[in-house]
């Protein structure tokens, strides 16, 4: 790999290792460790920011399911979906575009399902949803155009049914736990 570093090689090799089950459970002995490691991947400088709104006054909470607090949306937030890149305002015309971030692949994504309406757009209305990466759930690439110039809300309420249109579950049964929903202003 001419014109590679030493440390780009190091990194590509990291990302194309497989694990064990022995050694996933060796890493992830128990849930408290797994959750710091998301969260060190979500928020690498340390910063913990509302996945839901980008307010950085979050704090920790007891909440089991939803161990944080933003204190601007006065709601509970977990680490297990976000949105990201999403913008803070719209111009009232054009589209814009963020990424749906799950905290873990999964097999089962049906991008068809935010096509049925799986996320929910208050004041706008869905232009697409692809997958970030082809064969890989774990983001998804959403374009959004607002239709007037009032705040947009945009919602991925929890999955109840995996039956129902617009469903997010994966093969194994598994739903989307909790909704997550962000607020973009509008020029009005």
């Amino acid at each position: 790999m001419a014109g590679t570093s030493a440390k780009e090689v190091e990194v590509m090799s990291r990302k194309r290792k497989t694990v064990s089950l022995m050694e996933l459970a060796d890493k992830f002995p128990n849930e408290e460790s797994a959750r710091k490691w998301f969260e060190r991947r979500t928020w690498p400088d340390g910063e913990r920011w509302c996945p839901r709104c980008g307010c950085g006054n979050t704090r920790r909470a007891s909440h089991r399911a939803m161990p944080y607090w933003c204190p601007d949306r006065r709601s509970y937030f977990c680490v297990r979906i976000a949105f990201h890149g999403l913008p803070k305002a719209h111009d009232g015309a054009r589209l814009f575009g963020f990424q749906i971030v799950f905290s873990e692949e999964f097999e089962g994504l049906r991008l068809a399902a935010f096509d049925a309406g799986a996320l929910e757009v208050t004041n706008g209305r869905l232009v697409d949803a692809k997958r970030v990466t082809q064969g890989e759930n774990r983001r998804v690439a959403v374009r959004v155009r607002p239709s007037s110039g009032e705040e947009m809300t945009l919602t991925l309420p929890g999955t109840t049914d995996c039956a129902a249109a617009g469903a997010i579950c994966a093969n194994d049964g598994r739903m989307l736990s909790g909704p997550v929903s962000a607020t973009v202003t509008g020029p009005r």
